[in-house]
């Protein structure tokens, strides 16, 4: 069984396919739940008992300007099996946040749907954080995002993975003129299998896309890809994507497909992707100055990440400058 497959032809072509999902991971599927309208989801008897309380995973959130919603989910051993629906409704003119957390340090199962429709003139910050260490675990989450005209969309996707195999998907619509979507990835992960599948569709005139991805990896299979579909009618329109990743140990592999799409001809587009190990010249350069191995990695790591990290808050921050040390000093 393979999860994610990429939804773009030419993409397809290059046969970039995704993990396979070993059958242990899967619970077994044996009841059907209606989560919310036109949805439904099969969840297994365990889990149909942890929904009996619906608003916990069903919920429909309409977001004022001036809101700022925190949504926390842990697992535990009593705990251990998520399937959520959750759709934002983010009024016209709203300068509102959301941050959606993920905690797990045992065993678990996760499949989540995060559903956005944001209204004009919007200023919207989504900060969405998986803090987890948890051996063969299965970790899915899927984001749908359509954008109202001269709204910006500020999106920080946060994995900090150890152990399990994570794949996110996310799907942006800018139907109409001038909006802004910054899209920043922080992918720390160690002795895991992750795969990020982003497609953003422009549709109307002067969008501006930004879509950057920095990460590190330990003894882990990463697959990257990122698609900027320019659709015709997107005149002077933007697009840019930005991929770097350091592998810390001989196993780790990082797979990348930075993919632009184009029906239009008035449009400003690049892409770029880095994908080494610390270079022999810039450990050189700071063992020069005093400074080991292990402090220039970590010092070089830190560095790709801060530009990511500024709209985020101090205790997310904290937990990834923790986790890019402590990678740095165990490989």
């Amino acid at each position: 069984m393979r999860i994610n497959m990429t939804p773009i032809p030419t993409c397809q072509n290059y046969l970039i396919n995704d993990f396979d999902i070993k059958e242990n991971l899967i619970p077994e599927f044996i009841k059907t739940c209606d989560l919310c309208d036109n949805t439904q989801i099969n969840i297994d008897e365990k889990c149909s008992k942890l929904l009996q309380i619906k608003e916990n995973y069903t919920k429909i959130v309409d977001l004022l300007d001036g809101d700022n919603k925190r949504l926390d989910f842990s697992f535990d051993n009593s705990c251990d099996q998520l399937v959520e629906n959750i759709k934002f409704n983010v009024a016209d003119f709203s300068h509102c946040s959301v941050t959606i957390s993920y905690f797990a340090k045992s065993q678990f199962f996760h499949n989540g749907l995060l559903d956005f429709s944001v209204g004009k003139e919007c200023h919207m910050s989504v900060v969405i954080l998986s803090d987890v260490s948890a051996v063969d675990s299965l970790d899915l989450l899927s984001i749908k995002i359509n954008l109202g005209e001269g709204s910006t969309l500020s999106l920080s996707v946060v994995d900090l993975s150890k152990g399990s195999t994570m794949s996110k998907r996310l799907e942006i619509d800018t139907p109409h003129d001038d909006s802004i979507v910054n899209i920043r990835t922080i992918c720390l992960a160690e002795s895991a299998s992750v795969d990020y599948n982003y497609i953003t569709r422009v549709l109307g005139e002067r969008n501006v896309v930004d879509m950057k991805s920095v990460g590190a990896l330990s003894h882990t299979d990463k697959h990257f890809k990122g698609c900027i579909d320019f659709k015709r009618g997107s005149r002077k329109s933007v697009g840019k994507e930005k991929e770097v990743c350091l592998i810390l140990d001989d196993e780790s592999k990082s797979l990348s497909l930075p993919t632009i799409l184009c029906e239009e001809e008035d449009v400003d587009i690049s892409h770029a992707t880095a994908t080494a190990k610390l270079s022999d010249k810039a450990m050189f350069y700071m063992n020069s100055r005093g400074i080991d191995e292990k402090e220039a990695g970590k010092i070089y790591l830190i560095s790709l990440l801060s530009s990511l990290m500024i709209d985020l808050d101090d205790k997310v921050k904290e937990k990834i400058l923790d986790k890019a040390g402590r990678m740095m000093y165990e490989n």
